[in-house]
């Protein structure tokens, strides 16, 4: 098992995988970008970061983003693991892919593997939109979460992208990637992701069960633009998960202040102060 000290943790970044110190991929292209979404009405309809008016044959660069993630939602099922992107409305989401890498150390040489590969569909007139309920196939421990367009299809789960454990993705089977996030449970794992949240984010020492940006979409590039998600499933009370299962254990227990209501294909929540 490899070290990793806090400072350290904070340099295993995306952008480390490059060549050099600017924001590109091996290949010079860009490493972050903004996607080009075709706006599918003629409607004006608003970006997550304050509205862009467009016509049916416009396309136009909006901000694409993973809005909320659970990984480990409460009681022994997890039937309703899940990942949320946000972005235009009834935007075609066919080129993207929501991909896991591994970060646990504990589990072996095993970073950077490619855990999921969660190919996309089609934004809502919200411009939500989410993935199916996973039942238990979420790594419950460190992962970081990509967000990536025209993944190589070639590339199968298991494959290893950090060949030498250094906490630099080493392959990067995508044309662009997007946005990413890495929730970190353990000073010894590894967090791909510039956006790192860690257990003892805000004076805390809890387990991140799961993440919402708030508000929708928020990308000022701070760890603050994320939201603990409470981990008494606030918000799943009646919605079905994998199979079909309701969470019988979500809802059991008051919601803390200040941790985010679980609500997929809906406009992040936070609890309010009683």
């Amino acid at each position: 098992m490899m070290t990793k000290t806090p400072a350290l943790l904070s340099l295993l970044a995306l952008t480390a995988a490059c060549s050099n110190a600017s924001d590109s991929a091996p290949d010079g292209s860009p490493l972050f970008v903004d996607a080009e979404l075709p706006i599918a009405d003629a409607a004006p309809s608003p970006d997550a970061e304050g509205g862009v008016d467009v016509d049916a044959a416009s396309t136009t660069p909006v901000s694409l983003r993973i809005n909320e993630l659970l990984k480990n939602p409460p009681g022994g099922l997890d039937t309703h693991e899940f990942f949320e992107v946000f972005g235009s409305a009834n935007a075609d989401l066919s080129d993207f892919s929501i991909l896991v890498i591994e970060g646990d150390s504990t589990a072996g040489d095993t970073i950077g593997v490619l855990d999921m590969i969660v190919p996309l569909g089609t934004t809502d007139g919200d411009g939500f939109h989410v993935t199916e309920f996973f039942g238990d196939q979420v790594e419950n421990g460190s992962i970081t979460v990509v967000l990536v367009r025209k993944f190589d299809t070639e590339v199968a789960v298991g494959t290893d992208l950090d060949t030498d454990d250094d906490g630099q993705l080493d392959l990067l089977p995508w044309v662009e990637l997007i946005d990413s996030v890495s929730l970190v449970d353990d000073v010894d794992d590894t967090g791909y992701s510039p956006t790192l949240l860690t257990d003892d984010l805000g004076g805390e020492n809890e387990e991140f069960v799961g993440a919402s940006r708030f508000p929708d979409g928020a990308n000022t590039g701070a760890i603050t633009d994320w939201v603990r998600a409470n981990g008494e499933g606030t918000g799943l009370e009646d919605i079905q998960g994998a199979g079909g299962l309701l969470c019988d254990s979500c809802g059991q227990a008051p919601a803390r202040a200040g941790r985010a209501v679980i609500t997929p294909g809906a406009s992040n929540t936070i609890v309010p102060a009683t």
